[in-house]
């Protein structure tokens, strides 16, 4: 191999694995979702009542103690 050039160099596929492509896979998760629960509305969601609320546990000046 040249190291300037790369000429005679092997690039290309080292190993050939005949699978769904991620899109595929994906686009067949949405579909399956939406036959089962229907297309949903965003707009409900956002509106909606069912919320959670995320609270700090830990005290940072805690955590730093310990290093």
């Amino acid at each position: 191999a040249d190291p300037d050039t790369l000429h005679h160099t092997p690039i290309g596929v080292l190993r050939s694995v005949d699978r769904p492509a991620y899109d595929v896979l994906m686009t067949a998760q949405l579909d399956t979702a939406v036959e089962q629960n229907g297309k949903g509305d965003l707009a409900s969601l956002l509106t909606g009542n069912d919320t959670w609320t995320v609270e700090d546990t830990h005290d940072i000046r805690h955590h730093a103690a310990l290093r």
